[in-house]
């Protein structure tokens, strides 16, 4: 959220979504972003490394990993 805030200030559009598993590819293709951001949660890290790398085969985009896992543990990051 603090990125989404500081995006917003510096004056870019941002849209921000919950999104069911099931749901997260039709709104990928919607709005065709620029930057995607996860909040990442212990215990999450693995599912969403793996969903940015099928998105990225869909089309490219920057990466930003924030929340608690990536703050303690930004090493994880690497993996991708």
């Amino acid at each position: 959220m603090y990125i989404s805030s500081a995006l917003k200030k510096a004056g870019f559009p941002v849209r921000g979504a919950l999104i069911k598993k099931d749901h997260v590819l039709k709104v990928f293709e919607k709005y065709k972003p620029v930057y995607v951001l996860y909040s990442v949660i212990t215990g999450e890290h693995k599912e969403c490394l793996s969903l940015n790398g099928k998105l990225k085969k869909r089309k490219d985009f920057f990466s930003i990993f924030g929340g608690p896992h990536a703050t303690c543990c930004p090493e994880v990051l690497s993996q991708e």
